[in-house]
């Protein structure tokens, strides 16, 4: 199960499609709600709160038709799926690329030369008009999971989520994982960078899993 970022759609993770399917990995990949071509029946993106419920229904749907089930997201995407995590005992693994720590940190960081003040209307303006209370986020959600391989991946290059938020997360969870930094790459673009260190570094956290919950 592949999700994309915010601001984009489905489209955006094409790109690991064929990687998935010379693993023998079937591959679903959908819009998120508010994207592309899915329906918005509320005030658009939820930066994670409705988009992991998405994530859920997409675990449930893949649960009864499959043995084993990976997930990665990207972004919004990563945070959906990591604020699901406690939701889905039965994944097998889970990649989270450049995922946020929870909605407020995400856009204090994003402004930080915008007055506070300003912040936090904005802050205040969004939650209201996407009728979402940011409290289903990665930070409050790793702390109730544990058992599921996570591989975290984050360039230190990345323009809109500090590194040391994927390291926070981290502190957060009590199981297995495995990280990898780069020192190039921006937002959602890693696997632009380096496509064939990305995919071994994929083969080598899937190889690890497989052996693992095998």
């Amino acid at each position: 199960m592949l999700l994309h970022g915010g601001g984009g759609d489905r489209r955006a993770m094409t790109r690991y499609i064929g990687y998935f399917l010379e693993r023998g990995l079937d591959v679903v990949t959908f819009d998120l709600g508010c994207a592309g071509e899915s329906p918005c029946p509320e005030g658009g993106m939820s930066y994670g709160h409705r988009e992991s419920r998405d994530a859920f229904s997409g675990y449930l749907y893949l649960r009864a038709r499959y043995d084993r089930i990976f997930a990665m997201g990207s972004s919004v995407g990563a945070a959906a799926l990591l604020t699901a995590l406690p939701e889905m005992p039965e994944l097998n693994g889970l990649i989270a690329e450049n995922p946020f720590f929870d909605f407020e940190s995400l856009i204090v960081e994003s402004a930080a030369e915008v007055p506070q003040w300003f912040v936090q209307k904005l802050i205040g303006l969004t939650k209201a008009r996407g009728s979402f209370d940011g409290l289903r986020n990665p930070a409050n959600s790793l702390p109730l999971a544990a058992g599921i391989p996570v591989f975290f991946v984050h360039s230190s290059q990345d323009e809109r989520t500090p590194l040391r938020r994927t390291r926070d997360l981290m502190e957060l969870y009590d199981g297995p994982m495995v990280s990898w930094f780069p020192e190039c790459g921006s937002h959602s673009a890693i696997w632009n960078w380096n496509p064939g260190e990305y995919e071994r570094r994929l083969s080598r956290f899937l190889d690890s899993v497989h052996n693992l919950r095998s």
